[in-house]
């Protein structure tokens, strides 16, 4: 095994171990019997990431296993130099990481309105999502300057990327994060380096602590319908 392919494999791993966690989580709000199994948001967001976790993984390893050496790139594409099959290769990893980002901030984000909506039943839940968030730490009382915080930030700026080909556009020209020890900087008109496979696995255990943590602040006497639901089998 090569370095790139033990980075990957420990990449890997470490999803796994996050989707390893989920599933102690639901299988404790089962037993506890808190939050019911179906349409509550508070379960659901756990059951779609369990999902889009376990979808991404199985793209990686088809990758780590069949893809990334090369050779079923030249035979798909008639391709000879390493240059062109590297470049194949490295667009075919940019797209499932890209997927797998935007699946996961499209799902905190409807976690956050579908909270919103509930807490705040005479307000707007169409409004931008930073609004909405900040509305959200506020009513719970969690810092806007924790790691929680940074981790949707970071998760936000990342996909406004993807939206604009791998380049930063936005209202705010230059957003400096200071996150697990790594700077992050989002700057106008320019490409980001946040999407680091070590970036990517911090955001999602902090996300998961996260709703475990606003799951316990919004107690259990009143069920969350969630926007989107998917329910587990």
């Amino acid at each position: 095994m090569d370095t790139s392919d033990m980075i990957f494999s420990d990449y890997i791993q470490n999803l796994e171990q996050i989707r390893k966690r989920i599933s102690d989580i639901t299988d404790k709000y089962d037993m506890k019997g808190d939050i019911k199994n179906g349409d509550d948001v508070r379960y659901s967001f756990f059951n779609q990431l369990y999902r889009i976790i376990m979808s991404y993984n199985f793209g990686l390893v088809d990758f780590v296993r069949n893809i990334s050496g090369g050779k079923k790139v030249k035979e798909l594409f008639n391709v000879e130099s390493a240059s062109e099959t590297s470049a194949i290769l490295l667009d075919f990893f940019g797209f499932l990481k890209n997927g797998f980002i935007y699946s996961l901030s499209t799902l905190i984000e409807n976690y956050f309105r579908s909270i919103y909506r509930t807490l705040f039943t005479d307000k707007n839940a169409q409004k931008e999502f930073y609004e909405i968030r900040k509305e959200v730490f506020e009513h719970f009382n969690l810092l806007k300057d924790s790691d929680y915080w940074k981790a949707l930030s970071i998760l936000s700026n990342i996909r406004n990327c993807i939206h604009n080909n791998g380049i930063y556009i936005s209202r705010q020209s230059y957003i400096k994060i200071e996150y697990h020890g790594k700077i992050n900087i989002f700057r106008n008109g320019e490409a980001h380096e946040s999407a680091s496979l070590d970036n990517i696995i911090s955001v999602v255990n902090d996300i998961v602590s996260l709703v475990e943590i606003i799951n316990e602040k919004a107690g259990y006497a009143k069920d969350i319908s969630a926007l989107f639901p998917i329910k587990k089998p």
